[in-house]
């Protein structure tokens, strides 16, 4: 596939993520802000309503059904994360690999999302496209150097518009300048030395000789870099994010110690959903050669592996592959845990073509895509709650003592999530159905689930054992104080024949012996009692 084109492309990097802020918070944070707008959405064709409206939203409908919002970053939440406003505007990955050494690929941002759900799981989204007309080949390359944030593969770089550098520039040398000056500086010249120039001219009441020429000329080449890792972690910040499920930490103070208190959390790695069409070009491609490159093809673009990965014959066999599905004749799902894959080509017939290269791509877009996020969110909301488990006091004692309730509360919250967010059937459109249901299979989320039961099965156990525990500790303490009061009780009324017959000087013994007698057979009913009570566990 080295020299076979991309026709067109979707290619959407998906962050995992937990967050500690309080669902209902994060919504008011989102809904007043300047930097996020909440995307609305139509119904989509042919989903199952109690799906569609899972994380949708419509501004004429108060939906008790929905579980989470979606989000898009604005051209002034790209200015406050130092991102190119522009969603055209090209960022260069450079390769640090010996073997790649000056070797570089552009690509662009059209849009950053982020999904919060009420389980605390959410999802950043870029949305990646390549630039430059680039063969199947040189994508799938890409997404496996640009998705591994922590293996520090290359750097990323970009340029400001000259406009946006000057302004910069003068905003860091503490000089504001209105933008329209700024514009009309730039009949000096579109260079920043010229603009400077001209400012300076135009402006003679705001003090420019503090500027440096070196600076002002290093200007017209300067680039800016940006980890991704760090602008995922910049844009979920204030929510407080607990884990990005596969992360690193390092020190965000840079002063050498290691102190745990300094470390931060980034994601290690993106999961992946592509969908890419080949050009007409494939079809050139020898009959009994078209098969091992749609094999090897899908098996890479599933997985996000780079070329040098020599997978078996069974993970790529088309027909009989469990992470692989024909939904047509031209066109091939892949599946795995490392992301979701489509891959499609051109055909000779033109009505088959103006499909895939129209409602094909709105569907994959607005369906599958969103579908996968309500399978993703399943998954990690279930890891979720499996690490929840494992936090659990670890003995009977410990339960006994639990004074937060910390299993109920589990309990609950696993029975909330298979009410309102396990699902197995989503679309009344059979392959769109069972489309899900295969990536359904492959992020094992059923696993998952029968895990969790089993856990909510022993917690049942532990928590039976706790009020058993606390029923005989009841039931033992309460023995003893009727005991107690039981031989007071008779004491106090033999007292009085008690007295007449301590005159008597040979009965004292019998008396004597009568209350004692009265105490051990108390004493007797106790630890008798307390014994049929440990032979009924």
């Amino acid at each position: 596939m080295d020299r076979v084109k991309v026709h067109r492309q979707i290619i959407n990097y998906i962050m995992p993520f937990t967050f500690k802020l309080p669902y209902k918070e994060i919504y008011d944070k989102l809904h007043s802000s300047l930097e996020w707008n909440e995307i609305t959405s139509s119904q989509r064709e042919n989903m199952m309503e109690h799906i569609d409206v899972l994380v949708r939203r419509d501004p004429t409908v108060n939906q008790r059904e929905s579980i989470g919002r979606q989000y898009e970053l604005n051209q002034n939440g790209r200015a406050a994360n130092d991102l190119l406003k522009n969603h055209k505007g090209i960022y260069t990955f450079h390769h640090n690999q010996k073997d790649r050494e000056g070797h570089t690929f552009t690509f662009s941002i059209p849009s950053i999302r982020l999904f919060t759900f009420e389980t605390h799981i959410g999802f950043v989204v870029f949305s990646i496209k390549y630039e430059n007309n680039p063969t199947v080949d040189e994508v799938i390359d890409n997404n496996y150097f640009l998705k591994s944030f922590s293996k520090h593969y290359g750097r990323v770089s970009y340029q400001f518009p000259v406009f946006d550098r000057v302004n910069r520039y003068l905003k860091g040398n503490n000089i504001i300048i209105d933008n329209k000056k700024i514009g009309q500086a730039m009949k000096y010249g579109n260079t920043p030395e010229k603009i400077i120039a001209g400012l300076a001219e135009m402006d003679a009441a705001t003090d420019y000789s503090h500027l440096k020429d070196e600076e002002i000329k290093m200007l017209a080449t300067h680039y800016e870099e940006k980890a991704l890792s760090q602008l995922v972690r910049d844009l979920v910040e204030e929510f407080e994010p607990v884990t990005f499920f596969q992360d690193y930490q390092k020190d965000y103070r840079n002063d050498g110690t290691e102190d745990r208190q300094g470390m931060k959390t980034y994601p290690s790695y993106a999961l992946t959903y592509t969908a890419l069409t080949m050009d007409k070009q494939f079809l050139s491609i020898a009959d009994d050669k078209k098969k091992e490159c749609m094999e090897r093809t899908l098996f890479k673009m599933r997985r996000t592996y780079k070329d040098s990965y020599k997978p078996c014959a069974r993970d790529l066999d088309l027909e009989n592959a469990e992470q692989v599905y024909q939904a047509f004749e031209n066109s091939y799902w892949g599946y795995s845990l490392e992301g979701l894959a489509n891959l499609s080509f051109l055909v000779e017939d033109e009505k088959t073509n103006r499909f895939f290269e129209s409602n094909y791509y709105g569907n994959l877009e607005r369906g599958y895509f969103y579908l996968f996020i309500i399978a993703l969110h399943q998954r990690y909301a279930l890891i979720k709650l499996s690490k929840e488990a494992t936090l659990l006091p670890n003995s009977l004692e410990g339960l006994v003592k639990d004074k937060h309730n910390q299993i109920d509360k589990l309990r609950e919250k696993i029975a909330y999530f298979n009410l309102r967010c396990a699902f197995k059937h989503v679309s009344y459109i059979s392959h769109q159905d069972y489309i899900y249901q295969r990536f359904y299979v492959a992020l094992q989320i059923d696993d998952l689930m029968t895990k969790i039961e089993s856990e909510v099965e022993s917690l049942g156990a532990l928590v039976d054992l706790q009020k058993e525990a606390r029923r005989k500790g009841t039931e033992i303490l309460i023995v003893w104080l009727t005991t107690i009061f039981a031989v007071i009780s008779t004491v106090s009324a033999l007292w009085t024949i008690y007295k007449d017959f301590l005159l008597v000087g040979y009965q004292r013994p019998v008396f004597y012996g009568t209350t004692a007698f009265i105490i051990v057979v108390a004493l007797g009913v106790v630890f008798f009692r307390k014994r049929l009570l440990n032979k009924g566990t």
